[in-house]
């Protein structure tokens, strides 16, 4: 069973771009993130349990979380992947951790932005869609090199919508979810069907 959180997601400033960046990273990024070291090591559920930040545009990201599991675990692992977002959500994050994905994030950008010139282009072009006179600056890099991580955690729950705000996907075999996980809008997917599909009756059923 897949099961896959994903929300598009806007910030205010590169500041809170950058807060739920690494708030994303510790969740579940890399080997040293907390879905890894709780979804793989300690139950042993998962073999690439992982969070996912794509910057879209100016200060536009999807996040997501994922894990391919057993399919009837997943409720469990479910529940378990809720619990570890919501308690980093809260505040509940281990300092020396977050400061690992910081010096992460920061080695990835630099690096990116030198070595693959793609990806400098795109990102340029994010940071300045119709150009720049004088100086070129980066306000997204300044932002990772000054934050500061005391801040990130105290503000993190303005950082990271609450998980309800995902759009849940379940792909495989197991039980049903439960009518709690359907009260807050569900669509089944018929066989040979485009997501699309549940995507449009989802958006009807907001609107």
């Amino acid at each position: 069973m897949l099961i896959l959180f994903v929300k598009a997601e806007a910030f205010k400033d590169d500041v809170d771009q950058i807060g739920a960046n690494l708030l994303m990273d510790y969740i579940g990024a890399n080997q040293g993130s907390e879905m890894f070291r709780i979804v793989r090591q300690e139950m042993r559920a998962a073999y690439d349990p992982r969070s996912d930040f794509v910057v879209m545009n100016k200060n536009q990201a999807i996040l997501s979380l994922s894990a391919t599991v057993e399919a009837e675990r997943w409720p469990e692992v479910h529940t378990k992947i809720r619990e570890i977002y919501e308690t980093s959500r809260a505040g509940g994050i281990e300092r020396t951790g977050l400061k690992i994905q910081h010096d992460q994030l920061n080695r990835i950008y630099f690096n990116r932005f030198f070595s693959d010139p793609v990806w400098g282009a795109q990102f340029y072009l994010t940071e300045h869609p119709t150009g720049a006179d004088g100086t070129i600056t980066f306000p997204l890099f300044e932002a990772l090199e000054a934050v500061s991580l005391d801040k990130i955690v105290a503000k993190s729950e303005e950082h990271l919508p609450p998980l309800d705000d995902f759009l849940l996907i379940l792909i495989g075999g197991g039980i049903a979810p439960a009518e709690a996980l359907k009260s807050n809008g569900y669509c089944s997917l018929p066989k040979n069907t485009p997501l699309s599909f549940c995507l449009d009756a989802l958006s009807n059923v907001q609107s």
